[in-house]
């Protein structure tokens, strides 16, 4: 075999053997990144819903914690007759009883997608408006510093049953420090479009859950 020959011959061995490695990499690695993308996700749903086990919350747990606490806790509404559904429903369960649901939020703040989980504690009994169990953002676009503090447990706090907030009819203040009742939140000075990006996105989501679920009606599946 002369040398030319060979050297194409040797070219094109190396060429497959490191495109079939390639792709063997590609998938390892896209199988670890979808996996943290799905674990970021169920820790967004304990956190909304505060999902606690001895006063510990399961959602600052490992990832292996985080995966075991969904599954025993938490259930997907598939909708009616397994129809799919605009807002995907998370119910959160201990037995028979429901404690929350979670609702999945989307829409623009100033420079991208913003998503995450709006919570909602069960409907009392004959009241117009459900309780807010808590709110997370887990994805954004949004500027450090400013529109970003939605993520921090500051602006968290504000929405946590403890907060004593009731949707829908609940407003996001443009700044800080002058909400009042249980309609208001402080918003995020100096962050006005995000802010209104995170009324709009929860906004949606509850005139879903009150209207298109039938909760209205009080002929839901999902607990409220």
């Amino acid at each position: 075999m002369d040398s030319p020959l060979r050297t194409v011959l040797m070219t094109t061995l190396v060429a497959v053997v490191c495109a079939v490695l390639l792709v063997g990499v590609r998938g390892v690695v896209s199988a670890s990144v979808d996996r943290n993308l799905l674990i970021d996700e169920q820790r967004a749903v304990l956190d909304a819903l505060d999902v606690r086990e001895s006063g510990v919350a399961l959602a600052w747990g490992s990832a292996a914690a985080v995966e075991d606490a969904f599954v025993r806790f938490v259930r997907k509404d598939r909708g009616a007759a397994g129809i799919e559904q605009e807002f995907d429903v998370f119910t959160y369960m201990v037995g028979s009883e429901t404690r929350g649901v979670a609702i999945r939020v989307f829409g623009r703040g100033l420079w991208g997608e913003i998503r995450g989980f709006v919570a909602l504690d069960p409907r009392p009994p004959g009241a117009e408006r459900w309780p807010v169990r808590g709110l997370v953002i887990y994805r954004d676009e949004e500027t450090p510093g400013l529109g970003k503090r939605m993520r921090d447990d500051d602006f968290k706090a504000r929405f946590r049953t403890a907060a004593g907030k009731l949707v829908p009819g609940l407003r996001i203040l443009k700044g800080e420090g002058s909400a009042s009742g249980p309609l208001e939140v402080d918003g995020i000075t100096a962050a006005t479009i995000t802010t209104q990006g995170v009324q709009g996105l929860i906004d949606r989501a509850v005139a879903w859950y009150a209207g298109e679920a039938g909760v209205a009606s009080g002929e839901s599946a999902h607990g409220g």
